[in-house]
């Protein structure tokens, strides 16, 4: 799994090299770091991952959505996958 930033570096250097992937962004509801910084999620959106499909906030998880919520991750995953 990718932090903020991580993801943000990721996706940024993918579009400058003219890569646009398809991204989808699964976090918890009360996970404080989808917005730690003021506009940071904003600007991931606008200018590195320019083809997110899908932005999914699970309800009862935090930043360890993943093992939180593991099923339901799972899920969202195989369907962004399919």
């Amino acid at each position: 799994m990718f932090g903020m930033g991580d993801m943000f570096s990721h996706c940024s250097l993918s579009t400058r090299i003219g890569v646009k992937p398809l991204s989808k962004l699964i976090s918890g509801s009360s996970d404080w770091g989808t917005y730690q910084s003021t506009g940071a999620f904003e600007r991931m959106k606008e200018r590195a991952c320019t083809d997110m499909r899908e932005v999914r906030l699970v309800k009862g998880a935090g930043h360890w959505v993943q093992q939180e919520q593991a099923e339901v991750v799972s899920r969202l995953i195989l369907d962004f996958l399919a």
